[in-house]
């Protein structure tokens, strides 16, 4: 959003809140007077004013949705752009209200002891969004959402989704909040039947391709990949390949019905191994950089190279390094004629020798920072 639509945005939204103001008060006073801030600098100004609030006094606008207290306006000659602006400030009155309501309660308690009014609570969540509805109008973005990711979808499916998405929210928010953040069984339980229910309600809501895209932007497995994946940046393509292949491999594993520890294990393995090469064979050369900013010790490399403002290359250096010294190190580990002396103090100067590579790669001042940001895990387990 550009600095002029903000700050026309801004303007737009004091005077929304102003027109409420004003023309509730004329409503309840009963008056037709005109305000200084109105001002008009004629006397058919003053008159269409008032007859502007006079009209609004007419109408019963209350327990209408957004949409039809606009058509209702419109109806009675309002322009669309000024319906919506006068139904925009009404919202903008009623989370102010709401918002002091939620003032109200004893700051001096954990949330979890409060008493909460949880039809007061839907009712906060629907004005929340007919603001976002009302702004996306106003600024022309359909969809518009502080919180949610933008998902390509008709006007009555996101409205659909929306409430969908609000519902299920309010309902698992409830139940952690009652529960004392203490599950038991029965809870864990419940709260899987409620995912279920959500997704089963999605299914029916969305096409398999909306709810692939929804999938995309919304799921907790995007959300994941897209932190894991933050060092080896996908395009938008890889990205849902990605995404698609390993949704598959998660619907796969929630399909299995081997009680058996060690067989579930190997078939979950399988699908695992599947994925890889699928993967391996998309990416291509790609791939290797793939794997490797998955893995965490990786990542604490690459974010240790960007606080230090050290090159990139170091954490890769640092990683091939760590892989010459595992290669070192199985021989010694697997050699059952070895004296366990010998052993003991052939992977002790291996140890050293990492160590030391490390420090050389990193810097000494990199080196121990690593070392108290988890590095040393790897380094003394290697």
């Amino acid at each position: 959003m550009n600095l002029r639509l903000i700050v026309s945005l801004f303007f737009s939204l004091i005077l929304a809140g102003v027109c409420v103001i004003l023309l509730s008060s004329r409503q309840q006073e009963s008056t037709t007077e005109i305000s200084d801030f109105d001002d008009p600098s004629s006397a058919d100004e003053k008159q269409a004013t008032t007859f502007e609030a006079d009209l609004v006094a007419r109408l019963d606008l209350s327990g209408l949705e957004y949409e039809e207290q606009m058509a209702a306006l419109i109806a009675e000659g309002w322009s669309k752009e000024d319906a919506t602006l006068y139904v925009f400030g009404r919202i903008l009155n009623k989370m102010v209200r709401n918002s002091s309501v939620n003032e109200e309660k004893n700051y001096w308690e954990p949330y979890e002891r409060q008493a909460i009014d949880w039809d007061q609570r839907r009712e906060q969540e629907k004005v929340n969004r007919q603001f976002e509805e009302i702004l996306g109008e106003l600024t022309d973005r359909p969809g518009f959402s502080f919180h949610r990711p933008a998902i390509p979808l008709p006007k009555e499916k996101q409205k659909a989704l929306r409430l969908l998405e609000d519902d299920y929210k309010l309902l698992r928010t409830k139940m952690f909040h009652e529960s004392g953040r203490m599950l038991l069984p029965e809870d864990q339980e419940a709260l899987a039947m409620l995912e279920k229910s959500k997704r089963e309600d999605l299914e029916a809501l969305l096409t398999p391709e909306e709810l692939f895209e929804y999938d995309l932007r919304a799921s907790n497995l995007a959300e994941n990949i897209r932190h894991q994946l933050d060092i080896f940046a996908p395009t938008e393509e890889e990205f849902r390949e990605i995404f698609r292949t390993l949704q598959e491999q998660k619907q796969a594993e929630e399909k299995l019905t081997e009680t058996d520890p060690g067989e579930l294990w190997q078939e979950k393995h399988e699908l695992d191994k599947a994925a890889e090469q699928e993967l391996e064979e998309f990416l291509g050369e790609r791939y290797v950089n793939y794997k490797r900013s998955r893995d965490p010790d990786y990542q604490k490399l690459t974010a240790l190279t960007v606080r230090l403002d050290l090159p990139q290359e170091r954490a890769d250096q640092v990683f091939d390094f760590k892989d010459i010294m595992r290669s070192k190190r199985a021989p010694i580990e697997v050699d059952q004629k070895l004296d366990p002396d010998v052993r003991e103090n052939s992977l002790k100067e291996l140890n050293e020798e990492l160590h030391e590579g490390v420090k050389e790669l990193l810097g000494e001042k990199a080196y121990e920072v690593y070392l108290d940001n988890g590095g040393r895990s790897w380094i003394d387990g290697l």
